[in-house]
């Protein structure tokens, strides 16, 4: 059994840390490779983000995007 000294000092992964998230919320590059050594055969990936004025009207993507259209 790990002594409480040695169980402080051990490193604690990027993805739970602060240097492994974005300021904005959610994990950046170094938090999401910390998580994937974690975790083999794991799916996460960066989140894709577009801003509302760049999306061409009509797109799937500008549909997904908003909440208040049907579709």
């Amino acid at each position: 059994m790990k002594s409480f000294k040695e169980f402080l000092t051990e490193a604690t992964p990027a993805w739970q840390g602060k240097e492994g998230k974005s300021e904005s919320g959610g994990l950046n590059r170094k938090g999401i490779a910390s998580y994937r050594r974690e975790n083999p055969g794991s799916k996460l990936s960066m989140a894709v983000t577009t801003k509302p004025s760049k999306l061409k009207p009509g797109s799937k993507a500008e549909i997904d995007a908003n909440p208040f259209v049907p579709g």
